[in-house]
Formats: C-alpha cells, sequence, structure tokens
C-alpha cells in the first residue's frame, strides 16, 4: 500500500535531498513526500525525478516553487526495478488521495526524464474527470521511448535481456513496448501536457477541452 503522507509528515526541502530516497520510502514502492513550507491555499505541485534518480535531481525547482509560496510533494519511486506502469498506478492513487486531502481542484505536475513518463501513464489510470485541471510539464522525458531508429527485430532482444538482469523500467521504456503501445491515449477532459524542453522531442503540447495553448487556468501560477 502507498504512505498517504500528511502535511504533519512534512520533512524541509534539506532533508528530502540529503535523505537516501531508500529510507524514504521504507520498504514501499512509491510515496509522495511533502515538503514543509508553501501556502496550503495555493495550488500544490508535484515533482517527479527520472530513471534512477532521486529527488536532488530536482532540487532547484522545488526550491522556486517554495520560494513563491506553492506547496510541493515529491514522488520517490523505485525508478530501475519496478515496471512504469506499476510507478504509474502508485502516482494516480498519490494524487487523487492528495486532491481529498487538501480539496485541490488544480494540480500541477513537474516530471523530469523518464518520470514525464510515469506521470504521463498516471493520467490514463485517473477517473474523469481526475480533477478540475490537472498540467503536466515534461522535462526532457523521451517521449517517443528508446531505440525508436533501432531494427525492429533488436527490441524484443533487448528488452528480454532487460527485464532478466531486473532493469524493468528501461525495458518499458523501449519504443516498440506493450508500455509505449498503450501510452498516448486521449487525455481526460481539463489535463493538458506540454514539453517545454526535450532533447528527445522539438516542444509540442498535448491537450483536450479547454486547456489548450494561452487558455487561462484556474488559481494562481
Amino acid at each position: 500500500p502507498v504512505r498517504q503522507a500528511e502535511r504533519d509528515d512534512a520533512l524541509t526541502l534539506e532533508e528530502v535531498l540529503s535523505t537516501d530516497p531508500d529510507r524514504l520510502l521504507a520498504g514501499q514502492d512509491g510515496v509522495l513526500v511533502p515538503l514543509a513550507g508553501g501556502d496550503p491555499n495555493r495550488a500544490p505541485v508535484v515533482l517527479v525525478h527520472g530513471l534512477n534518480g532521486s529527488p536532488r535531481e530536482l532540487g532547484d525547482i522545488a526550491a522556486r516553487f517554495l520560494s513563491r509560496g506553492r506547496p510541493v510533494h515529491v514522488f520517490v519511486y523505485e525508478s530501475q526495478r519496478q515496471p512504469i506502469g506499476r510507478s504509474a498506478e502508485l502516482l494516480a492513487s498519490e494524487i487523487q488521495a492528495l486532491r481529498g486531502r487538501v480539496g485541490a481542484q488544480r494540480i500541477d505536475i513537474v516530471a523530469h526524464s523518464m518520470g514525464g513518463l510515469v506521470s504521463r501513464a498516471a493520467l490514463n489510470r485517473m477517473p474523469e474527470p481526475p480533477i478540475d485541471t490537472v498540467n503536466l510539464r515534461m522535462l526532457d522525458s523521451p517521449v517517443e521511448g528508446m531505440g525508436h531508429s533501432a531494427p525492429g527485430w533488436l527490441h524484443p532482444i533487448a528488452a528480454f535481456f532487460m527485464r532478466l538482469f531486473g532493469y524493468r523500467a528501461q525495458a518499458d521504456m523501449m519504443s516498440r513496448s506493450e508500455f509505449f503501445s498503450s501510452l498516448h491515449q486521449p487525455l481526460p477532459d481539463g489535463t493538458s501536457v506540454r514539453i517545454p524542453m526535450s532533447t528527445h522531442e522539438k516542444r509540442r503540447e498535448i491537450s483536450t477541452g479547454a486547456f489548450r495553448r494561452g487558455a487561462p487556468r484556474s488559481g494562481r501560477s
């Protein structure tokens, strides 16, 4: 089960950045860790790290949001041996629980690298409508997968050996994997996905409903 962290469990940013991710997980597959600070009346921000990563890679972004008064939560998860789909299920559950605890009608997700894939898949697993507004920004995420230019016969071989040696997340990141075949489903109403910076693909936006480029958003940014 996923730990539903409450505000009195909040850690300072310095504590989170200096703590080994395995200690934050405490034997679980994924946890949403709230950071101390931020105005609880503002829309929360959820940060998601990438492959074999940790909250440290998002420290500067977390500090920036906290300085602007935004409450910040960091999703920590097993990002190598665990299939991406499992991580996505946990993140979707945590986001829904966060909404229930704080009554948020808008949640902003900022995800780095593979964390963007986890977050995008989490949107597919949320009930409709998930929340009034969910904005996902993917930073340097491989939205086309890995090895998309490699010969097709190589993919199942590479994926087999990745899974054999426990690299399940990397196997899911292969562009012809079962995970990718179901990733880019139509988004629920009220959700938007933006890729402001990526080395894998030029900037693009995927959105549905009223939340398109330039459309007004609810709440403060």
